[in-house]
């Protein structure tokens, strides 16, 4: 009896800890004509840690026009 409690429990925390809420930090930097920066957080839930990077990393932004540049860059906390 003792065994199959363990074995359900291990089963449980497997599955509980796969899942949960992960937090997406973007740095975004400006330069140019309008010039600064800002930092937000982006929250996602209930994912894996795998899912979250993928979504957070699709979140990167770069691009540049003349004498003007933007960029966003995502990480996983």
């Amino acid at each position: 009896m003792k065994k199959i409690i363990l074995v359900v429990a291990v089963a449980v925390l497997a599955l509980a800890s796969c899942k949960k809420d992960r937090n997406c930090t973007c740095t975004e930097t400006a330069s140019g004509l309008i010039s600064g920066s800002n930092v937000s957080d982006t929250t996602f839930t209930k994912v894996s840690k795998n899912e979250a990077e993928t979504k957070c990393t699709a979140l990167d932004e770069n691009f540049s026009v003349t004498g003007q540049s933007y960029s966003k860059t995502c990480t996983l906390k």
